[in-house]
């Protein structure tokens, strides 16, 4: 009896999270499988491209707690080939190490969409966009 008993506390929550895990993979391969999807992302990244931004401020936030990395808000000017130049606002995720490289004047590589200036992807590897609320 304590044996089944036993089996059954185990089996029971394990066969919950295998439902509940194929579940979720079901839906991820239903969303990659979704042409619209494929078509909107494909969209989008051939309005983005590769550009140079100068630094014209930042004011960066640095707390213990976050490993290494730094929140940084920062205005750049961007200049789009035979285009108007742009001045944007944008907020990162840096890595404190490369703080200097974000001084203010510094060229720094971004990605920007043609269409929708509202954010501006760093094209470096020592950065990515912040996604959170403040």
């Amino acid at each position: 009896m304590n044996n089944i008993l036993i089996l059954v506390i185990i089996l029971v929550p394990a066969l919950i999270f295998l439902f509940f895990m194929f579940r979720a993979n079901q839906r991820q391969m239903r969303r990659l499988a979704d042409p619209q999807a494929m078509d909107a992302a494909a969209m989008w990244m051939q309005n983005v491209i590769a550009v140079e931004a100068v630094v014209e401020h930042k004011q960066e936030t640095i707390k213990p707690e976050a490993k290494g990395l730094a929140k940084v808000d920062l205005d750049l000017k961007i200049q789009p080939a035979e285009a108007e130049p742009l001045r944007v606002k944008t907020t990162w995720l840096v890595e404190v190490d490369s703080l200097p490289l974000l001084a203010v004047g510094n060229v720094i590589k971004v990605k920007l969409n043609l269409k929708k200036h509202d954010r501006i992807f760093p094209n470096v590897s020592w950065a990515r966009l912040w996604m959170f609320e403040d």
